[in-house]
C-alpha cells in the first residue's frame, strides 16, 4: 500500500499521544549522550504510539547504503557490547527489500503480508519472523536522509499508523540532526583540544624515550584505552618496541621482528590504512593464531595504523582495550594524527639529541664540529622535507625563510620563487584571508595557534597551525581536500558505468514491461542490428520488424518471463535493419526502474557460431564419407583384381583373340576404376603415413622433370622460387601426390602461355609451400565449396584431385590457405617446422 492512500484523518486521542511522544523526545533530547541513545528514545515512541513488537530506524551513509542507528525487538540482544551496555549496530545496510524501497521511493509503504512482498528479503538466521511491515521515509530540508521500520504490529497496520508515524517524523529528524551537529561540534573541540594538550605535552621534551611515553600516556588517557603500543621500524628486517603503556604504567620491551606480523598487517601499515577490530573473538578476518595472539595480550578489541616516509615504513601505533568496543571515525583520525605529531616529535628530539652530541664533539676540533653540524643540518632538513604536512617558516618582516617539498604541493610555489620573499607578494590574494588574519594576531600577540579554513588562493582546505617564536613564525598546513576526492570519485564511477554498459562488446537493451518499447540500448546493439539509436529509442521490436515469422517462440519467450521474471541463454531468431536474420542467446531479467517494471536484456550474437557448427557438421560428413572410402574401397578392389587377371588369361586364349580389343578395353576401365577408387581412400583420415624428417625443395626438386614435361605439351613455363627451408615432418610419397595435384590444377586454370611457380619459404614457426597460375582466379560459387569430394569445374573430373589435397595436409598437421583474384590463384601449404610438433 503507498503513501498516496495514507490521508486519513488522526483521532484526537492519538493526536494527544503524538505530541506526548513529541514532548518526550523533545525532553530526552538534552540528556542523551549520542544520537544512538536518542535514536532508541525516538523509536521507543513511534513502536508505543503504533503498537509495533520491533523497530528500526536508519541514516543514509552513502547515496546506495545506510547505518543503523537504533533498533528494538526480540533476539537483538546479540549487538549489545558487554563492556558498555550498547549495541554493536549493524552499518553499511544495502538499499534492498521493503526498507530499501522505502528509502528509494521516498514514500511509505505498509505491508502486511510481508514474507509474499515482492520486495522483502531472506532474514538472517536468527532474526524473529516478520509478519507485518510499516516503513516512513525521513526527510530534511525535502531531502531523504533515512528511513522508520516497524514491525509486528499484533492486527497489523491500518492506514492511520503510517500518518502518525509521518506527524512524529520531523521531530525525529530536527532532534536527531541536531544531536548530530552537536556531536560532530564537540568531537570536533575535543579533537583540537587534544592535540594541543599532545603539542603542548611532546614539545618540551627532549628525549626521544620520553616523547613516545608522553604521546602514548595523553592517546590512553584520551580514548580510556587500556594499551597503547608504539614502535620504530629501524630496518626492513625488525621494528622496535619502545614503549608498551598498560592502565597508564609505561613498560618498555624488547625488539620484535617483523616477520611476526602476518603480511595482511604489514601491508596495511605500509599503505597507511587504519586495522579496526571491535571484537577480536567474532572478528571474521581473523585467524586462530592472530586471535591467540590478541587474547595473550589481553586485547579484546584493538585499533592500528602505520606510518611511512617516501614509500617505507617506519613507525606503528596501536591501541588495545581489554573489552569489545566499537571504535569511532573520530578515534581512528586521532589515532593518525598522534602518530603523525609523535614521529615528527620523536624526529625533532632524535635530531636534538644528535645536536648535544655534535656540540660536545666541537669542543675538541673544528673540522669535526663542522661535518657534524652540516650533517645534523641536513638530517633535520630530511625530516622535515620527509613529513607530508606543509611546513614553512617567516621572519619578523613575513620574508620566508623555510619553504619544504609538501609546501610546494600543496600551496603551489616553488622553493626557489618564494624563499626570501614577501608572503604577501607571493600570495596577493591571501590578504584579508582568514589565514592573514591568524598569522597577524600569532604574530602580534606571540601565542601559538591552530584554525580550519578553505584557502581560496590555493583553492585546497586546510587544517593550520602556527607557532610564534623570537624570529617570526613556524607554520604547519594538512591538505584536508579529501572529501572533495570522494564527491569526485562517485562521480567518476557514474561515468565508468556509462562505459562499460555503451562498450560492452555483448548487446544490452532495457525494455519497458508495460508496452515493449525500448527505453535504451547500447552500442553493441545498435551495431549488430544495423540501426541509429534514434530509430530504437521508444520503439517496439514488432515496429522495427525485428521479430522473424516464428511468432510462437517470441510469446514463448515472453511468457516465461512473465511467469518466472527470469530467463537465461534462452535462443531467439530476429532480424537486423536489412532483413538478415540474426540468431541470439538472450538472458533478461525483470527489474524496476522510476517505479516502472522493466526488462533488463543481455544478448549474445550466435549467428557466426551456427554457421560454424553448420561447417563442422559438413566436414563430419566428409569424414564419415573418407571413413567409408576405406572400408568399400578395399571390399570392392579384390574382386576387381580377380576380374581383371581373368581376362588376361582368356585375353591369351588363340580362341579368343577377335575379343582383345574388347578384353584390352574391359581392363582399361578396370584400370581407370580402380585408380578413381585409390583417389577416393586418398580422402580417409586414418590413413597411416610415415612422417619423417625432409625436405621440401628436394621433393619439388625431384618432380620438377616431370612437371615440366607437363608443362611443355601445354606451353607453360614452370618457375621455381626455393629457399633452403629448415626439414618438416613429411611422408613424401602423399606430398609428392599432394604437389602433382596441385600443379595439375594449376595447369588446367590457365591457357597457353602462362606461368606456373612453385616456391617455399620460411613464416615463424613454420614452412610455406605455395604454387602459383596465372588464371581467371576461382568463381565465387566455388569457393565455398573447395575441398568438397565430387566437386569440379573440369569435364573430365572426379572431383577428388583437392580434397584428397586437404586429407593429406591434415595427416601432416598442416593447413590449406588460397589468394585468388582476376590475375589468377595461388594455394598455400603451411606445415609445422619438424621440432615444433608431434608427429602422428
Amino acid at each position: 500500500m503507498s503513501a498516496e492512500s495514507f490521508n486519513m484523518e488522526i483521532p484526537d486521542h492519538s493526536e494527544a499521544a503524538i505530541t506526548a511522544g513529541i514532548n518526550r523526545i523533545l525532553q530526552e533530547a538534552f540528556s542523551c549522550l549520542d544520537v544512538e541513545e536518542l535514536g532508541m528514545t525516538c523509536l521507543d515512541v513511534a513502536l508505543e504510539l503504533t503498537g509495533s513488537q520491533m523497530g528500526f530506524i536508519n541514516l543514509l551513509s552513502t547515496p546506495v547504503s545506510m547505518n543503523c542507528i537504533a533498533i528494538k525487538g526480540e533476539c537483538f540482544e546479540s549487538f549489545i557490547l558487554p563492556d558498555r551496555g550498547c549495541m554493536q549496530l549493524p552499518r553499511d545496510l544495502s538499499m534492498k527489500g521493503l526498507r530499501g524501497r522505502v528509502a528509494r521511493e521516498g514514500r511509505a509503504i505498509i505491508s502486511n503480508t510481508s514474507g509474499s512482498d515482492p520486495d522483502s528479503i531472506a532474514l538472517p538466521e536468527g532474526h524473529p519472523p516478520v509478519t507485518a511491515f510499516m516503513g516512513v521515509p525521513l526527510f530534511e530540508n525535502g531531502r531523504i536522509i533515512g528511513m522508520i521500520g516497524l514491525a509486528n504490529k499484533a492486527a497489523g497496520y491500518n492506514e492511520v499508523d503510517p500518518c502518525v508515524l509521518e506527524k512524529l517524523a520531523p521531530s525525529i529528524v530536527q532532534v536527531l540532526m541536531r544531536k548530530r551537529a552537536e556531536i560532530a561540534l564537540r568531537e570536533n573541540e575535543a579533537h583540537k583540544s587534544y592535540l594541543v594538550k599532545l603539542d603542548d605535552a611532546l614539545r618540551p621534551l627532549e628525549d626521544p624515550v620520553e616523547v613516545e611515553l608522553a604521546a602514548c600516556r595523553v592517546l590512553a588517557e584520551h580514548i580510556r584505552a587500556d594499551q597503547v603500543l608504539y614502535g620504530d621500524v629501524l630496518d626492513e628486517k625488525q621494528i622496535v618496541i619502545q614503549h608498551y603503556v598498560i592502565n597508564g604504567i609505561a613498560k618498555r620491551l624488547e625488539s620484535v621482528g617483523v616477520d611476526g606480523f602476518d603480511e595482511k598487517t604489514v601491508e596495511s601499515f605500509k599503505s597507511d590504512k587504519c586495522i579496526i577490530i571491535n571484537d577480536v573473538q567474532s572478528d571474521p578476518h581473523l585467524s586462530d593464531i592472530h586471535k591467540r595472539g590478541f587474547a595473550s595480550a589481553g586485547a579484546v578489541a584493538h585499533l592500528s595504523r602505520g606510518l611511512t616516509k617516501d614509500g617505507k615504513w617506519i613507525a606503528a601505533l596501536g591501541v588495545n582495550s581489554s573489552s569489545p568496543r566499537v571504535w569511532t571515525p573520530a578515534e581512528a583520525e586521532l589515532v593518525n594524527d598522534t602518530i603523525q605529531r609523535l614521529w615528527a616529535a620523536v624526529v625533532r628530539a632524535r635530531a636534538q639529541q644528535e645536536l648535544r652530541k655534535a656540540h660536545g664533539l666541537l669542543e675538541v676540533q673544528v673540522k669535526a664540529r663542522t661535518r657534524e653540524l652540516h650533517y645534523l643540518n641536513q638530517s633535520l632538513i630530511h625530516t622535515i622535507e620527509s613529513i607530508t604536512d606543509a611546513f614553512y617558516t617567516l621572519d619578523r618582516n613575513w620574508t620566508v625563510t623555510y619553504w619544504n617539498k609538501a609546501a610546494e604541493k600543496i600551496l603551489g610555489q616553488r622553493v626557489q620563487d618564494v624563499v626570501g620573499r614577501n608572503l604577501w607578494e607571493s600570495f596577493p590574494s591571501a590578504v584579508g584571508s582568514e589565514s592573514s588574519v591568524q598569522y597577524h594576531r600569532a604574530m602580534r600577540d606571540n601565542v601559538p595557534g591552530s584554525f580550519e579554513t578553505w584557502a581560496d588562493y590555493i583553492g585546497v582546505g586546510v587544517e593550520a597551525r602556527v607557532y610564534p617564536s623570537p624570529t617570526g613564525l613556524t607554520i604547519y598546513l594538512k591538505d584536508i581536500t579529501e572529501r572533495i576526492k570522494a564527491e569526485q570519485a562517485l562521480q567518476e564511477s557514474e561515468e565508468k558505468f556509462h562505459k562499460v554498459f555503451h562498450n560492452c562488446p555483448d548487446m544490452i537493451a532495457i525494455i519497458s514491461m508495460e508496452d515493449y518499447r525500448f527505453i535504451d540500448v547500447n552500442q553493441s546493439c545498435l551495431k549488430i542490428m544495423g540501426f541509429s539509436r534514434d530509430e530504437v529509442i521508444g520503439r517496439t521490436p514488432q515496429e522495427l520488424n525485428m521479430w522473424t515469422d516464428d511468432r510462437e517462440s517470441v510469446r514463448h519467450f515472453l511468457a516465461g518471463l512473465k511467469e518466472n521474471g527470469i530467463i537465461k541463454n534462452a535462443e531467439v531468431m530476429t532480424r537486423n535493419k536489412s532483413g538478415n536474420p540474426v540468431s541470439l542467446y538472450v538472458s533478461a531479467v525483470v527489474v524496476t526502474l522510476n517505479n516502472k517494471e522493466c526488462l533488463a536484456a543481455a544478448m549474445r550474437d550466435m549467428t557466426r557460431q551456427k554457421m560454424l557448427e553448420a561447417e563442422l557438421a559438413r566436414l563430419d560428413r566428409l569424414n564419415l564419407i573418407g571413413q567409408m572410402a576405406a572400408g568399400i574401397g578395399h571390399e570392392i578392389r579384390n574382386p576387381m583384381t580377380a576380374v581383371r587377371g581373368f581376362l588376361q588369361i582368356l585375353g591369351d586364349k588363340p580362341e579368343y583373340a577377335d575379343d582383345l580389343a574388347f578384353f584390352e578395353l574391359m581392363i582399361e576401365e578396370l584400370d581407370r576404376a580402380n585408380a578413381i577408387i585409390s583417389e577416393f581412400l586418398g580422402l580417409a583420415r586414418d590413413k597411416m603415413v610415415d612422417l619423417q624428417p625432409g625436405s621440401l625443395d628436394l621433393v619439388i626438386n625431384m618432380l620438377y622433370p616431370m612437371i615440366r614435361s607437363e608443362a611443355n605439351l601445354r606451353e607453360i613455363e614452370v618457375h621455381l622460387e626455393l629457399n633452403g627451408l629448415s626439414p618438416c615432418l613429411i611422408d613424401r610419397n602423399e606430398i609428392r601426390q599432394l604437389i602433382l595435384n596441385l600443379s595439375r590444377n594449376a595447369m588446367e586454370a590457365m591457357s597457353c602461355h602462362g606461368t606456373l611457380t612453385i616456391g617455399t619459404r620460411p613464416e615463424c614457426n613454420e614452412v610455406a609451400l605455395y604454387i602459383k597460375d596465372e588464371g581467371g582466379g576461382l568463381s565465387p560459387a566455388i569457393r565455398g565449396k573447395l575441398g568438397t569430394p565430387f566437386v569440379t569445374t573440369k569435364d573430365n573430373g572426379t572431383g577428388l584431385g583437392l580434397p584428397i589435397c586437404y586429407s593429406i595436409a591434415a595427416r601432416h598437421h598442416a593447413r590449406i590457405d588460397y589468394e585468388t583474384g582476376p590475375t589468377g590463384t595461388t594455394f598455400y601449404v603451411r606445415f609445422p617446422i619438424a621440432g615444433k610438433m608431434t608427429a602422428g
